[in-house]
């Protein structure tokens, strides 16, 4: 665990300059490489408070596992992910509970050694032109249907932002949200590996 001065050094260099002065309003966790949480704030309570559907929540969750808070594996969060892989999100879309966040995780390392991860999240709210938003569900159901798959009517029924992405990973055949649990778009998704009913890997129906 990491000692208090050495946390605040790391979370100091772990957090961009331009966020710290939100600090208090912007939910803030990190986590030892053993899932031990080492530093919350009030909105990260806030945050965890909402993926368990918990009403009330111990006065402190710091020197508690993660994945025994949330009820799942460490390496189904996102932070426990981005520990596992060594791969940093930078500034990603995601759904926890009922709201969407954008997301950047950042490895702390001290020397060349990883020594854990902090997460932040920032609470979005969506707004999309007409105009534009029906120029990109054209262009992803068009591609979509030059590509084979079958269904492409629920198409036209998402938003700007999930069209875009949409796009993205039917030119990648690859999910761009690597926990597809917390993908912003899984309930209107219909490549959704759990809600869905259409496979990327494969033009045709499960």
């Amino acid at each position: 665990m990491l000692g208090s001065f050495g946390l605040r050094k790391s979370l100091n260099a772990a957090i961009p300059q331009t966020l710290r002065h939100a600090a208090s309003v912007i939910p803030i966790i990190s986590i030892d490489t053993d899932g031990q949480i080492t530093y919350i704030n009030q909105p990260g309570m806030e945050l965890v408070q909402e993926l368990t559907g918990r009403e009330r929540l111990p006065r402190t969750l710091i020197g508690q596992n993660l994945a025994k808070v949330l009820n799942k594996g460490l390496a189904s969060t996102v932070i426990g992910r981005t520990i596992q892989t060594g791969r940093e999100i930078q500034g990603q879309l995601l759904a926890f509970g009922q709201s969407l966040y954008t997301v950047m995780t950042k490895l702390i390392r001290d020397n060349d050694n990883t020594i854990g991860c902090v997460e932040y999240a920032i609470k979005v709210r969506k707004s999309e032109r007409k105009e534009k938003l029906q120029v990109s569900q054209a262009f992803a159901r068009h591609l979509a249907s030059k590509l084979g798959y079958q269904s492409t009517e629920w198409i036209d029924d998402i938003s700007y932002e999930h069209s875009q992405q949409l796009i993205r990973y039917l030119c990648q055949s690859n999910h761009m949200v690597e926990l597809t649990e917390y993908c912003p778009y899984k309930f209107q998704c219909a490549f959704n590996p759990e809600h869905g009913y259409l496979a990327l890997d494969r033009r045709n129906y499960r």
